[in-house]
């Protein structure tokens, strides 16, 4: 991290201060850790400006080699060094660190917790995602007076922990999946991302002030790479001009080029500095954008101090893009079976069991459905050999919003054989504002 700049956070939270005290004292060298954590924000740092009037694109910006330090990264930029905070990657990680640390009491006290923290903070080890998960799990369980204890790996796999009390008559064991983006979904993005490249350097040179939206009809790995190129400079040549924008409809996709509103950016940061992400982007296109369906190229001037805020711009565009591809949608929306067979072996020993499975909402809400659907549908269809009583599927929808440092949203699918949930709430993460609606969140506006 860069020593002569001055370090101030986003927010004083006790809770995931909390947390990261945790992590740092049962971490055997506590100093080593510090370290990787500074790596990991200096990587951060240098990955997020701007090289050669081109933005960073997407959040990728962890460190491979060290997930866990990268995670970490966040949850101390937040507390403690705002130019290296994330905004997206914060929202989907700082709501995890602020549970377990809602819950370092009861930590305290869950045997084999110190050892599942040490494990997750391996650098190399498995993805965070899944300790994270079940640190969480744990904490929640333990909030509501269960007696809960990791249970020890042993060559046999079991399940992650067992509970006790709390009205029960016998011990629940309870596993914990996090499920990871999909094969296809990384390629998909990576696609999308090689379909802009060509449009981002044709901005540059024309210096344009464009809004391209387009649904591709097909899957993104069979799209010409300068598809994007050829419909914007068809409709900057093109003789007719016509007031509502120029649509197109093609065996590849279809879309409607219009001018992008850069007088609502140029208003916008007339008194302040913006950030080149969502809001931006909303500004742009005149409405709200998902993370993961827009590119933005433009040229403009970096604040010194944050050079991923402008304070002028000279000419900026936004691409948005879906793929309503049946090939695409079906693979992005999976379903679980697999997971459920793997889980049930894992269950066979246990004289009860729970089962919580947590997954990222899709960034559209039609295969966000669709997966819902399949989800549910092979839940009610598999038949288990274990003695699975319930099983919870957890939905996260993580949020870029205007007005606060982090949000997420947690959709549960409740599904059990005991007539009541164990929980209070079958949502793991707690402290947040119930929404009074059957209704997911991703059809929800963001808060």
């Amino acid at each position: 991290m860069n020593k002569e700049r001055s370090r101030r956070g986003v927010a004083e939270d006790g809770d995931v201060r909390a947390a990261l005290d945790w992590l740092l004292s049962v971490e055997r060298n506590p100093k080593d850790l510090l370290e990787r954590i500074r790596v990991a924000q200096t990587y951060y740092c240098d990955n997020s400006a701007p090289v050669n009037s081109r933005w960073p694109q997407m959040s990728a910006l962890l460190l491979k080699q060290d997930l866990i330090a990268g995670y970490l990264a966040q949850v101390d930029a937040f507390l403690n060094d705002r130019r290296a905070y994330d905004l997206l990657l914060g929202s989907k990680i700082v709501p995890f660190f602020k549970h377990i640390g809602l819950g370092i009491g009861e930590l305290a006290t869950i045997p084999g917790a110190t050892t599942r923290a040490r494990r997750l903070l391996r650098p190399n080890g498995e993805h965070p995602d899944g300790g994270i998960f079940e640190l969480v799990a744990a904490v929640r369980y333990a909030r509501e007076d269960f007696d809960v204890e990791f249970i020890p790996e042993a060559t046999e796999r079991a399940a992650d922990m067992r509970l006790g009390a709390g009205g029960l008559d016998k011990f629940m064991h309870v596993e914990c999946k996090r499920l990871r983006p999909s094969v296809y979904e990384l390629r998909e993005t990576a696609n999308a991302m090689e379909l802009f490249k060509p449009m981002e350097d044709l901005v540059h040179r024309r210096r344009l002030n464009m809004h391209l939206d387009v649904n591709f009809k097909v899957e993104l790995s069979s799209v010409p790479k300068n598809y994007l190129v050829d419909r914007a400079i068809s409709a900057i040549t093109s003789r007719i001009l016509l007031s509502g924008g120029y649509p197109w409809r093609d065996e590849y996709a279809e879309g409607l080029i219009t001018t992008a509103s850069l007088h609502e950016v140029r208003a916008d940061i007339a008194e302040s500095s913006l950030i080149v992400g969502s809001k931006m982007a909303r500004l742009l296109c005149g409405r709200r954008v998902s993370e993961g369906t827009y590119f933005l190229a433009l040229s403009a001037e970096a604040r010194p101090d944050d050079p991923r805020f402008i304070d002028s711009v000279d000419f900026a565009s936004v691409v948005t893009w879906q793929c309503s591809s049946d090939s695409s949608v079906n693979a992005r929306a999976r379903h679980i079976r697999s997971k459920l067979a793997d889980i049930d072996r894992q269950m066979k020993t246990a004289e009860m069991g729970i089962v919580h499975i947590g997954m990222d909402a899709e960034r559209d809400s039609g295969t966000a459905d669709l997966r819902r659907s399949r989800n549910l549908e092979a839940v009610r269809s598999f038949r288990a050999a274990s003695n699975t009583v319930e099983l919870n599927l957890h939905y996260f929808l993580a949020r870029v919003t205007e007005s606060t440092a982090w949000t997420i949203d947690e959709t549960v699918d409740w599904n059990s054989r005991l007539g009541e949930a164990l929980l209070d709430d079958p949502r793991l993460l707690m402290g947040a504002t119930e929404i009074d609606s059957e209704i997911a969140a991703w059809h929800l506006p963001p808060p």
